[in-house]
């Protein structure tokens, strides 16, 4: 699992528990968790994210699992992180993009370059098309 599309959680209002960990997420939609209301336990630890945003309030167990197995919790994205900026962990901070640029989504550890609607070239170099 590399990606979620944006909505993929409204039909899921109800969804209490969700566990994304050890997949390849490099980024997530922003507000993607809006529709989860009472989500109480999530796990997203085991990704190569970022950070984080929009963790709901509801939420009591975050990256319990990883933390219990001496891992590190996955951060919580500060309020300044957008589509368009990338997380900088040494400093702890999202960052804007250079112009011209974006993030494949919030919590994203690099820039990527617009070439179309679906795809992006990414700092390093590499071809990456998404389908959004």
């Amino acid at each position: 699992l590399t990606m979620l599309p944006e909505g993929i959680f409204a039909p899921l209002s109800e969804l209490v528990n969700l566990y994304l960990y050890n997949n390849n997420l490099t980024a997530l939609p922003e507000k993607i968790f809006a529709p989860l209301s009472k989500l109480q336990w999530l796990e997203v630890s085991g990704n190569p994210l970022g950070c984080v945003q929009g963790v709901p309030d509801s939420v009591t167990y975050f990256d319990t699992y990883a933390l219990s197995h001496g891992y590190y919790e996955t951060v919580r994205c500060g309020d300044n992180c957008t589509q368009h900026t990338v997380y900088v962990p040494s400093d702890g901070v999202c960052v804007q993009c250079p112009d011209g640029m974006r993030a494949l989504g919030v919590g994203a550890l690099e820039c990527s370059v617009l070439l179309s609607e679906r795809c992006f070239l990414r700092a390093r170099a590499l071809l990456l098309c998404l389908c959004m």
